[in-house]
């Protein structure tokens, strides 16, 4: 399955933090933290007010200046702190939800439907794009391990694929025929089990 329609993708869109492992020092994406995470990383930087509307609801509905200035004082702190974790955090995760592509006998690999052109929206207009998702089109999988799969696929092919990554960058794009605001990740390893467990393998690059 191709992520060539987003409003598909993001149907199935879940982003979570992984348990402890080799990549457990990975900090999520989510909603919360795609603002912090752009803003820290961009040349050009939208005001700290505009922050705080994101993270305080009190903010974003204060009736009358004196209320956002007192509030502000108070989110102010949070702002710094938020931006320069982000800023030092590196070493990032997401993951997505979706069906298994059909196995590529040439290749030997599941297709992920994953590709140069996919991205991940989040709220406010913030996203993740990746600089080498063309890498990870296909999963190697075994042919002998692969038919072992055949029973479950047969009944569910959903998957969860985690994918880790490095912030390599910002960029407004236009995704989607929206301009958003793209967090750059360049694409370390990958990860996918099937909706009841099962490992369907990995590849890093």
């Amino acid at each position: 399955m191709k992520f060539r329609s987003i409003k598909k993708a993001a149907a199935y869109l879940s982003i979570l933090l992984i348990p402890m492992g080799v990549f457990a020092e990975s900090t999520r994406i989510s909603d919360e933290n795609a603002p912090f995470f752009y803003e820290a990383n961009a040349e050009i930087k939208i005001p700290d007010h505009k922050l705080a509307q994101y993270i305080s609801s009190d903010y974003r509905n204060a009736r009358d200046e004196f209320t956002r200035h007192d509030l502000f004082q108070q989110i102010k702190p949070v702002i710094d702190k938020r931006l320069s974790k982000a800023k030092k955090t590196k070493a990032v995760l997401l993951r997505i939800g979706t069906d298994l592509g059909d196995y590529n006998f040439d290749k030997k690999s599941f297709s992920t439907g994953i590709g140069a052109t996919t991205y991940i929206p989040f709220d406010n207009g913030y996203a993740v794009t990746f600089t080498n998702g063309e890498k990870i089109q296909f999963l190697p999988v075994p042919m002998d391990l692969a038919r072992t799969l055949s029973g479950e696929l047969r009944r569910d092919r959903s998957a969860t694929f985690t994918i880790y990554g490095q912030v390599v960058g910002t960029k407004e794009e236009e995704l989607g025929w929206k301009t958003k605001k793209a967090i750059k990740i360049k694409i370390t390893k990958i990860e996918a089990i099937l909706g009841s467990g099962t490992k369907i393998g990995s590849k890093k690059l």
